[in-house]
């Protein structure tokens, strides 16, 4: 039977989540040696996974019961151990789905303010930490105009409360202190943009190239299969989907463009990736795809263990 194939029974199972878990945290623990830092981005991880489940719940994007999304993000995190120690990316990357789960909420709400207040307040945190993510606001606003369907006056003013609130709180604890070099600093970062030198893409590790270039292949995959087949979703989960497809598809120009945030925009990239891969491998039942699945869990595995080997070889070591 269809159903009865490798990927099948995994997509439905209720312990591919604790299992992930389990080969995630293995990996966290072996990779490398432990210290206080990964510790943190491991606690950060475990965040991230917990409300990514809420964040299913609250969207059913897939039309079967499964924890696929969580898995797969789970997965992608453990076996790229370049963000073991992390912090900053995966602290961005908590706060970004925050984001993403208080604006899914506002689909056609008829008040939706509080949620848009709640989703910019995330980004706008993600934002101190690392100020790039002020240029998201353009296209967040595009998706509550296109998709989400939850742009208005009253929710524009919220976005701006809710992009200002952390600054407004980070500025009032620097008068406090008398010190605005930070808040200097974080202004400088996010005007000082130059075009990136092409020995910066030759300085990036074969462990960082094979993550992106697997994730970029398999998100292109499943993000093909989900524009064909969305005519079988729910309009809602339509939309939500053509959101998180905009949003990778942004993260990934922003990733070509600043490769020297190669690790945030890897973070990022690989959660926003998780839920339209979960949902190609999760809604297809054919001998390719499962024959696909398999390989993928090999290749995340070998990327994983890439790194015990060949310790970060750049590329400008190899041409």
């Amino acid at each position: 039977m269809r159903n009865n194939r490798f990927q099948n029974k995994v997509a439905t199972s209720g312990f591919t989540l604790p299992v992930a878990a389990l080969v995630a945290t293995l990996l966290w623990a072996a990779i490398g040696p432990m210290s206080q830092t990964k510790v943190y981005c491991w606690l950060c991880c475990a965040l991230c996974a917990y409300l990514l489940v809420e964040f299913n719940n609250a969207n059913a994007l897939l039309r079967i019961r499964g924890r696929l999304t969580t898995s797969t993000f789970l997965l992608g995190i453990g076996c790229f151990s370049f963000l073991h120690e992390s912090l900053e990316a995966l602290s961005v990357t908590f706060f970004v789905l925050g984001c993403y789960y208080f604006l899914f909420r506002s689909y056609q709400e008829s008040n939706s303010s509080p949620n848009i207040y709640h989703a910019f307040v995330s980004l706008g945190i993600a934002s101190l930490i690392h100020p790039l993510l002020l240029c998201f606001i353009p296209f967040v606003y595009w998706s509550m105009i296109a998709y989400l369907r939850s742009f208005s006056f009253k929710t524009f003013c919220a976005s701006l409360l809710g992009i200002l609130t952390p600054f407004w709180f980070y500025g009032a604890y620097l008068i406090y202190i008398q010190d605005y070099t930070q808040l200097i600093n974080v202004l400088q970062e996010f005007t000082s943009y130059s075009l990136p030198a092409w020995n910066e893409y030759l300085s990036m590790d074969i462990t960082r190239l094979s993550a992106f270039l697997w994730i970029l292949i398999l998100g292109m995959i499943s993000t093909i299969h989900t524009l064909k087949t969305s005519y079988n979703d729910k309009i809602r989960t339509r939309m939500q989907f053509y959101t998180l497809i905009l949003f990778e598809a942004v993260i990934l120009i922003f990733l070509l463009l600043q490769p020297q945030h190669f690790d945030l925009f890897m973070a990022l990239l690989t959660l926003t990736s998780a839920p339209v891969i979960a949902h190609f491998f999760a809604l297809t039942s054919y001998r390719i795809t499962n024959l696909l699945f398999i390989f993928s869990i090999f290749i995340y595995l070998l990327i994983a263990f890439s790194s015990l080997w060949i310790n970060y070889l750049p590329l400008l070591q190899i041409f």
